[in-house]
């Protein structure tokens, strides 16, 4: 049986993702940083014997 050798992928699109689609889509939120709300209180759960 002979061992499997895969090209290692250099592209984006050999990984599957549209051509173009890093370059379209760089710095669309330059203008409307993310934010993350709160999270809430951590669940406090029975301690398992």
């Amino acid at each position: 049986m002979q061992p499997v050798t895969a090209k290692p992928a250099t592209k984006p699109e050999d990984l599957g993702w549209p051509p173009g689609f890093f370059e379209k889509t760089f710095g669309s939120f330059r203008d409307e940083p993310l934010e993350r709300p709160e999270q809430g209180e951590y669940e406090q759960r029975e301690e398992l014997l």
